[in-house]
């Protein structure tokens, strides 16, 4: 399929900084991703979706809970590209060159072992601490953007 990625749009998206009660962060790894891609958790915002209840919603299908607060939400922006084969194979009806996620801050109340992964949307889910997030994080960009959130969320939930 051919496009000009200059005249596509981002497609919408919210991620949740994840952390339980003592802290650690979770990291989802999307069922098309290699064994060492992670990610926060989240998705796409529907059309006339506010960014924040489309995080809730998006973690309760993957992770089917609804144990989850927002605590806050980041002034900071992830927008990125896709990769092109990314772009021409996508199912959302429309081309989108990449997205433009809203991020927050999260705290899960529930028991861990309560979650049940949607296997059609996460090959796994882990709990990392900080220190063990950099080693997860390996997309272009991803830890920096990460270093950067923590820097501003983290305030947040002392």
């Amino acid at each position: 399929m051919d496009f000009v990625r200059e005249n596509l749009l981002y497609r919408k998206g919210a991620v949740g900084v994840v952390l339980d009660s003592c802290d650690n962060v979770l990291i989802v790894q999307m069922i098309d991703y290699a064994n060492d891609q992670w990610r926060f958790a989240g998705g796409g915002v529907e059309e006339g979706e506010k960014a924040e209840a489309a995080l809730l919603r998006e973690l309760k299908e993957e992770l089917g809970s609804d144990e989850f607060e927002v605590l806050g939400k980041s002034s900071l922006v992830n927008e990125y590209d896709w990769p092109d084969e990314v772009v021409a194979h996508q199912k959302y009806g429309v081309l989108f060159r990449g997205q433009r996620q809203e991020q927050f801050l999260v705290r899960f109340w529930g028991d861990k072992s309560s979650l049940k992964v949607d296997e059609n949307e996460l090959k796994a889910i882990k709990w990392v601490t900080l220190d063990e997030l950099k080693n997860y994080f390996i997309f272009p960009g991803q830890w920096e953007m990460a270093e950067k959130l923590f820097e501003e969320l983290l305030e947040i939930s002392v």
